[in-house]
């Protein structure tokens, strides 16, 4: 059994996550894989942790915005096979890959693509000519790394401009992810879960119907997202270095 105090931190971590997540769709494992890095966990763990929280609180929005989805087929023939490449070389890689500093630089690159107007110009360019690497290529990045938060957030910016829209189109990838990690993670058999972790999903759906989903609406869009790049850009510098 993990320790009590553990639960604790970890309850609260989701907690503050979750409802980032419940918000803009990003958030739970933007966060969530660092600050557990930070405090010690390894990648696998990490996963386990945090995964079924993500799924939950996707799937849930997944099922109030279907209508709003769209592109199901190419982003799952894309980005899937591409996730489970990266996460097996991952867990056969063990200790010879330092994940905290591939952590640690894919959040300062995201963090440099949000603040820079010639990134994000450049790379709306690049998606709408060539998709389909984009597609593949974030893939590959979250299952090495379980950052593929920020490249979809630019992706799904790109293409749509509501934000409704945004949110439901990540949370779908979101269910995709998180439910192919965890077949690769039962499958090798890397690590097993631990019974305490079964409430962290509890906290996570609870986060998001009693906070996350009333709080969105009242949320400035512009500041959020400028906060939201300089505590990337902080998460970063601690993973690296």
């Amino acid at each position: 059994m993990i320790e009590v105090i553990d639960i604790y931190v970890l309850c609260f971590m989701i907690l503050i996550f979750s409802i980032l997540q419940s918000c803009f769709g990003v958030g739970l494992l933007l966060f969530g894989t660092p600050t557990l890095i930070i405090f010690g966990y390894s990648y696998v763990e990490t996963l386990w942790m945090i995964l079924p929280s993500s799924i939950v609180i996707s799937l849930t929005q997944v099922l109030f915005d279907r209508d709003l989805i769209q592109s199901k087929k190419s982003i799952f023939l894309l980005t899937v096979p591409a996730l489970a490449i990266g996460l097996i070389i991952i867990l056969w890689s063990g200790d010879l890959v330092n994940i905290s500093k591939i952590v640690g630089l894919g959040l300062i690159i995201v963090a440099f693509i949000r603040q820079s107007k010639v990134l994000n110009t450049y790379l709306s360019n690049f998606i709408s000519k060539r998709s389909s690497v984009y597609l593949l290529s974030t893939g590959l990045i979250h299952g090495l790394s379980n950052m593929g938060g920020g490249p979809l957030l630019i992706l799904m910016s790109t293409l749509y401009r509501d934000k409704n829209t945004i949110r439901a189109n990540i949370a779908y990838v979101y269910v995709l992810f998180g439910l192919t990690q965890l077949i690769v993670l039962s499958i090798t058999k890397v690590h097993s879960p631990k019974l305490g972790y079964l409430v962290l999903p509890m906290v996570a759906l609870a986060s998001y119907f009693f906070v996350g989903k009333p709080l969105t609406k009242f949320i400035n869009e512009h500041k959020y997202q400028s906060f939201i790049t300089f505590i990337i850009l902080i998460y970063g510098l601690l993973s690296l270095f």
